[in-house]
């Protein structure tokens, strides 16, 4: 028999610090960088003309891509994200590790992902075009060594 709401529907997701029980302000509608793929060397023989050897080399990770409508940043994750920012190198960059929830029409959660290590590496808000009438988004792009699907 398959499983009720297989396979999930994309409504939205929320990301959460691993630990932090503050989950405030952080639903997300749009999320890319879910992806990994290998380098590849390529590695030509003495004598063989008509090929290189292609080797696998280390499992590359896109930057995790957060998309939402603006919003004032008072949680725990755009505090931190924030502070990241602002301090520029003055301060050591603390990674943490970070949930995403896929979270279904009723906001229970079908899905889980945690981020190995992430930092913020960019912050951005959409044009603001005052002869349109379009919805500002945020966009918070986070940088981590892995990531794994947990649930």
């Amino acid at each position: 028999m398959p499983e009720p709401n297989y396979p999930p529907v994309g409504f939205y997701f929320s990301i959460s610090i691993a630990g932090d029980a503050a989950n405030e302000q952080n639903a997300f509608k749009e999320v890319s960088g879910l992806n990994t793929s290998f380098s590849v060397e390529e590695v030509t023989e003495g004598g063989e003309n008509q090929f290189a050897h292609r080797l696998p080399k280390l499992v590359k990770f896109e930057n995790l891509v957060l998309k939402r409508g603006i919003i004032k940043a008072d949680g725990n994750l755009a505090k931190w994200c924030m502070n990241v920012m602002q301090a520029g190198l003055a301060e050591p960059i603390e990674p943490k590790n970070v949930v995403l929830t896929l979270l279904n029409e009723n906001g229970n959660p079908t899905m889980t992902w945690q981020f190995f290590n992430a930092w913020p590496v960019k912050w951005s808000v959409s044009d603001i075009e005052p002869s349109e009438d379009s919805l500002t988004v945020e966009t918070l792009e986070l940088s981590f060594s892995y990531f794994d699907q947990t649930k």
